[in-house]
């Protein structure tokens, strides 16, 4: 993250760059609502 922060990047680009991950992978971890327990569907 602070790599990001430094080259003014996102944490996807840096991420995309010093990972092996896919971007089915990076998505999925770096999506915000599994970052926060949003296993369940949002209620509407």
């Amino acid at each position: 993250m602070i790599a990001a922060a430094r080259s003014g990047r996102t944490i996807r680009e840096v991420a995309r760059e010093q990972t092996s991950l896919s971007e089915e992978e990076l998505a999925r971890v770096l999506d915000p609502a599994s970052m926060v327990g949003g296993d369940r569907p949002p209620e509407a």
